[in-house]
């Protein structure tokens, strides 16, 4: 009978689903198709001897009917993911599936006892309102209309960038026969947004909108179906496109020794993700000098010289904008040598000196290195040596013990925790011990008393140190012996200030009357 009635309702539906219908006989199954205009397969599969039809495997059997409609003539509400059934009393259950306005059904199936379930009903994409019948053979006709929510649109269409104000939009996207209990949107967290009851379209605006409030808005229709209610979703993802940013304190100035290696990393966010690129002091670095991955980037500088010193910068760019950060690298290398090394408070074995320190090559002053030498040529084998200054600020030192009367070569380096760096350079000669022999004159001031009076012949003082005494010798001439006899010697501090030549006079008294006198001075220093 099942047989029957199928070749009976192809006959009477050949003109809805066209003439391309025809009957194929392959292994005991009959096949039904039609044009692609109608979108429906239906299939039934038969057993030779059995008078009932057998389930399609389209569907599971455990399922059970959402909906049951045993009123002809009523118009059903089709929702998407709900299974429907209808009775037809008729014997036998004869059933003919009409055309399709633009729906999909996903399972088709005849029962013995005469009821057509149409199970886990999936629309086809953008059908919104369409419709069809199914007709059993008594007669009864039911009318289905599926129902769906249009998809939201959201303006502006492309990813939004963050600080626009954003317009969602739904359209309720139902057939105008059911009631439309109420819509909203919901935010990606779940929390409604906005709510409205009636058959208008929603619109929402998210003012502002802010990285946060990016992700999935949900459109939410319910529709009163034969008294019942049903729900119907559509959600549209909104991207929201920021601005680059580079994490405050990621990227800090860095010191590091020369001939070692530095890393300079820098922390980034931004959607799309950004561009990164290096500069040294304003110049654009090659890529294959640093990494990156979609959080941050690492620059990396083998074998630092003192030419790798200098500004880096990080910029992170996307189409939204772009933002940069700078950081120092120092590479500490030794010193630079001193300048201005003055040689002062000469005398004959000694000598002061003093320097300005020259750069600290980034890392600080330990010490100062002050090595002298005697003139090689004057004193052949005389050894090198060294004084190192320890004290702060390390720009002075004091020789002493040095060979009189000659020149020494002194050179000065400094030195700080990376090594020392290079010296300066400068000689000094010191003075000699022996004072020009100074030119005297006697004079009678009276019977009793006579003046000295003496000056240096000549005198340099680049190489002769100046006198600080004088010492003034004298004796009487016997009358019968005519020998000098009865020396003195009297100690005279040199004058201050002197003369330049030391001009010096000096009164001798308590002499003998009618008595000759002779004396002698000599300089020390």
């Amino acid at each position: 009978r099942s047989l029957r009635g199928w070749r009976r309702s192809a006959q009477k539906r050949k003109s809805v689903w066209g003439s391309d219908f025809e009957r194929k006989r392959e292994t005991g199954f009959w096949w039904g198709t039609m044009d692609a205009r109608s979108l429906l397969v239906v299939c039934a599969c038969v057993m030779l001897g059995q008078l009932s039809p057998v389930l399609s495997q389209m569907c599971d059997t455990s399922e059970t009917c959402d909906f049951t409609v045993t009123t002809a003539g009523v118009q059903i509400f089709i929702v998407e993911g709900r299974d429907y059934c209808f009775n037809c009393t008729s014997s036998p259950a004869d059933w003919v599936v009409g055309d399709f306005a633009a729906g999909t059904v996903n399972g088709l199936q005849v029962f013995s006892n005469g009821i057509l379930e149409i199970c886990d009903v999936e629309l086809a994409t953008g059908d919104v309102g369409s419709s069809f019948s199914v007709e059993c053979g008594d007669g009864l006709v039911y009318m289905l209309r599926s129902i769906r929510v249009g998809d939201p649109v959201v303006d502006p269409v492309a990813p939004v960038h963050e600080g626009m104000n954003v317009m969602l939009s739904c359209a309720r996207g139902i057939n105008t026969i059911a009631a439309v209990y109420s819509s909203s949107w919901i935010g990606p967290s779940g929390t409604v947004l906005v709510e409205q009851l009636g058959t208008s379209d929603l619109d929402y605006t998210v003012v502002g909108i802010t990285r946060d409030q990016a992700g999935d808005y949900t459109c939410s229709v319910a529709v009163e179906l034969e008294g019942s209610l049903a729900n119907q979703t559509s959600a549209v993802t909104v991207t929201v496109y920021y601005a680059p940013s580079i994490q405050p304190g990621s990227l800090l100035p860095v010191l590091a020794p020369v001939n070692t290696s530095a890393t300079l990393t820098c922390t980034f966010d931004g959607l799309p993700a950004p561009n990164i690129t290096w500069a040294f002091n304003g110049g654009l670095l090659s890529m294959d000098l640093f990494e990156f991955n979609e959080t941050y980037t690492e620059l990396t500088l083998d074998l630092l010289t003192n030419g790798d010193t200098g500004n880096y910068t990080c910029t992170a760019t996307n189409e939204v904008s772009s933002s940069m950060a700078k950081a120092l690298l120092n590479v500490q290398v030794p010193p630079d040598p001193p300048t201005n090394l003055v040689v002062s408070d000469v005398t004959e074995d000694n000598v002061s000196l003093s320097w300005t320190n020259g750069f600290d090559g980034y890392s600080e002053l330990t010490s100062a290195v002050v090595r002298y030498q005697a003139d090689q040529t004057k004193y052949p084998g005389d050894p090198l040596r060294e004084l190192v200054v320890t004290t702060s600020p390390f720009n002075s030192a004091s020789l002493t013990s040095l060979t009189p009367f000659t020149t020494h070569t002194i050179t000065v380096a400094l030195v700080n925790a990376i090594g020392e760096g290079g010296p300066i350079s400068n000689s000094t000669t010191t003075l000699s011990l022996e004072l020009p022999q100074p030119l005297l004159t006697l004079s009678v001031l009276s019977s009793q008393e006579l003046s000295a009076e003496w000056m240096l012949s000549s005198y340099n003082a680049s190489t002769t140190a100046p006198p600080t005494s004088w010492m003034l010798a004298y004796e009487r001439r016997d009358k019968e012996t005519m020998d000098y006899v009865d020396p003195k010697i009297e100690t005279i501090t040199a004058a201050s200030p002197p003369s330049p030549l030391f001009q010096q006079s000096f009164n001798l008294t308590g002499l003998e009357k009618g008595t000759e006198y002779r004396a002698r001075v000599v300089g020390t220093n």
